[in-house]
């Protein structure tokens, strides 16, 4: 039996795209193998995935390989049009999980082709994955005005900086971006003895906001904005081929304050931080790093 021109299509550009001896290709045929099995390549994705622009291609290869996670993870998923990328049920509830992989706007040709020495701008990573995170959540509020996802469901945003072309998932504070981008989790800082000169203390400073190039400030505390309830917790990846050693290089950040969260240890991510919310601090913890110091 002949193959629909949409897997043609695909394992025709990947054929090109990747040469043989490159593990990519092999990887990638795989991924959308088990992709294209299930029915989730809704819409514009095959369109996206061949158009030869790395930006389209490497948002969808994202999608294909969060898919897999997730159907690893044991759940049935599900890609509705319209709608979130992906839909599968947890403890009787709904979780809806909208992907993106930010392009590189804003970042410099020297960064992105590793020329010399250069430091890692890692204000302009926290940005674009700031900007991520607004944008998604305001697509899932259209969803919501729609009624295609309903109030009482799990929404998640899972983000790739896969074209940020970051080797480390973590920022200036030592935690992942993914978790900089909703808490106000600034550099690392210590504390100086001015007569003595010694060093102590060794804490994460205050970061409220990050300032865009036109003196604009974007707000990096949205779980702790009551405005954001509505997001269940925010997924990140720091590079795709990652994936093709470990099979999971993804952090889950929950949201506190989330009108329904996500059920902890079930996302089967290697770090998964939560926050505790005191009077006047706030805590961030790697439940999973807690489990392992433990055992």
């Amino acid at each position: 039996m002949s193959r629909r021109p949409n897997e043609k299509a695909v394992t025709d550009f990947v054929r090109r795209r990747w040469p043989d001896h490159e593990p990519p290709r092999a990887y990638v045929l795989d991924l959308w193998e088990h992709f294209n099995q299930r029915r989730l390549a809704k819409g514009n994705f095959v369109s996206d995935f061949t158009s030869g622009n790395d930006a389209k291609l490497f948002q969808r290869l994202w999608e294909m390989v969060l898919a897999r996670h997730l159907i690893e993870q044991g759940f049935a998923l599900q890609s509705n049009d319209p709608g979130p990328d992906f839909l599968f049920e947890l403890d009787g509830k709904k979780v809806w999980i909208e992907a993106t992989a930010p392009d590189s706007s804003g970042l410099s040709k020297d960064w992105l082709e590793k020329r010399g020495v250069i430091d890692v701008p890692v204000k302009e990573i926290l940005l674009r994955w700031t900007n991520a995170f607004s944008a998604k959540k305001e697509k899932f509020s259209k969803y919501l005005d729609k009624g295609i996802v309903e109030s009482d469901d799990i929404c998640v945003i899972a983000i790739s900086g896969h074209l940020l072309n970051m080797e480390d998932p973590r920022g200036s504070s030592g935690q992942p971006y993914a978790a900089e981008a909703v808490f106000p989790i600034g550099p690392l800082a210590v504390d100086i003895n001015r007569q003595t000169d010694e060093h102590s203390n060794l804490y994460n400073s205050e970061r409220w906001s990050e300032r865009k190039p036109n003196g604009t400030d974007v707000p990096t505390d949205s779980f702790l904005n009551q405005e954001n309830r509505c997001i269940s917790a925010i997924v990140g990846n720091s590079h795709l081929w990652k994936s093709v050693m470990s099979r999971c290089d993804m952090a889950i950040v929950h949201n506190p304050f989330a009108d329904n969260p996500f059920p902890r240890k079930r996302f089967g991510a290697e770090a998964e931080y939560v926050c505790e919310v005191g009077e006047s601090e706030y805590i961030i913890l790697d439940i999973q790093t807690e489990e392992n110091s433990h055992a």
